[in-house]
């Protein structure tokens, strides 16, 4: 061979029989200016609709996210609408409001007695959960059944009770187990969603084992553990006078709370590296029949997306504080009270500011960011193999998430 020869990289075939690199089967090319153009728009909309905007919004943000993700050249589509978001969201409010009513009756009547207010919280939370599994599984459904490649719709089977079902005995194993059956329960849940996902007639396979998680699993769990018992003793070091009053917060109770903030601090890079390992090997056994599927993603460039939103933040909102407390304390100081106003003035302006700017950094830091990591992480093998897929005949949805927009569930 020439010294001057180079060797080409191995191309891989699309579903029409050319070939493209390595790199290009599977990308996302969006830029994060039309996004944030996109998203003041929604906001702007949002705001003078009273908030009715925002079905819209979600639906145009999708529409965005999909079409600028493709699979060997073939782009993703989006067929969801704002209006079933919106009517989604009417019926489970006919869901939510009674349970919510019915919960703070319960909550009333029995506040009289200790062992009442135990029961009535113990069914508001257990029926809060319930909720939440439900709205995953819709949620999961109605995304899927909108989201197209190449004209081919994907599709969830299965009950919502199934799902939910599975949801209980998971996480009562998790509790049981103290944290550390937590692999099992991802993989679990992940194995009833996925192998009910279709792509057109298809189903998918899944075949992660949670061994080979409980090694990423274990620092976690044993620093939750010290959680635990740092709360425990907070709890249990606290003092009283003899009338039964509580005391102030004495030392001990003092440094178990700054303990538990230290150790939630370190938990975020530890979590973060779990989960980036786990989707890599939940990639890696998910299978499309003779399809495969790979995932390089490292935990690093997550952890930096995070810490360098969460510091352009603490800037941003460091610079506004400054700038409006300035002004705001500056015209109410020469009034009676003014520099109390000039206080409460600011502190509103910073919620106003948060409410609005966070959802936005949300999606155009953190979630355009997230989307590129874990798509470009991503490899398909054996794509030619899907050209024998045909369309799916079942029925889907025709109204939206409902329950999971309610609870605010997912990202966008």
């Amino acid at each position: 061979m020439a010294e001057n020869s180079v060797v080409q990289p191995q191309r891989l075939a699309r579903w029409d029989g050319t070939t493209v690199a390595p790199g290009d089967v599977m990308a996302f090319d969006g830029r994060r200016g039309p996004l944030a153009r996109l998203v003041l728009k929604n906001m702007i909309l949002t705001v003078l609709t009273l908030g009715i905007y925002r079905f819209w919004a979600k639906t145009a943000v999708r529409h965005w996210f999909w079409r600028h993700i493709s699979i060997a050249e073939e782009r993703l589509e989006y067929s969801g609408k704002g209006s079933e978001l919106f009517v989604g969201f009417l019926i489970a409010l006919c869901v939510l409001l009674p349970f919510f009513a019915v919960t703070s009756i319960l909550e009333q009547v029995a506040s009289t007695s200790a062992v009442g207010a135990v029961v009535s919280q113990t069914v508001y939370f257990a029926g809060l959960f319930l909720l939440i599994q439900t709205a995953i599984f819709r949620m999961r459904r109605y995304r899927l059944t909108r989201t197209m490649w190449r004209g081919i719709r994907c599709g969830l089977d299965g009950r919502t009770w199934g799902y939910v079902k599975a949801a209980v005995g998971y996480w009562l194993l998790v509790i049981v187990t103290l944290g550390f059956a937590y692999p099992w329960m991802r993989t679990g849940l992940s194995r009833h969603l996925m192998t009910r996902t279709r792509f057109g007639a298809q189903n998918f396979g899944f075949e992660a084992n949670p061994r080979e998680l409980v090694v990423h699993w274990i620092p976690i769990a044993i620093v939750w553990l010290v959680i635990l018992g740092c709360a425990v003793f907070s709890w249990s070091s606290v003092e009283y006078y003899p009338g039964g009053q509580q005391r102030p917060v004495n030392g001990a109770a003092a440094y178990s709370g700054l303990a538990i903030l230290l150790l939630l601090l370190a938990q975020l890079p530890l979590y973060v590296r779990y989960r980036t390992r786990e989707f890599c090997v939940f990639a890696s056994k998910t299978s499309l029949g003779e399809v495969r599927f790979e995932s390089n993603l490292r935990a690093n460039q997550i952890i930096w997306l995070f810490v360098w939103t969460a510091m352009s933040l603490l800037v941003f909102f460091a610079l506004v504080i400054s700038l409006f407390g300035a002004l705001i304390v500056q015209a109410a100081g020469s009034s009676p009270g003014g520099l109390g106003a000039g206080v409460v003035g600011t502190l509103i302006v910073t919620v106003i500011f948060a409410a609005i700017v966070l959802p936005a950094v949300n999606l155009v830091f953190v979630q355009f960011g997230l989307t590129k990591a874990v798509v470009n992480s991503l490899a398909v093998i054996n794509l030619p193999a899907v050209e024998g897929i045909i369309q799916s005949t079942q029925e889907i949805p025709g109204h939206g998430e409902g329950l999971a927009d309610a609870f605010d569930l997912g990202d966008f």
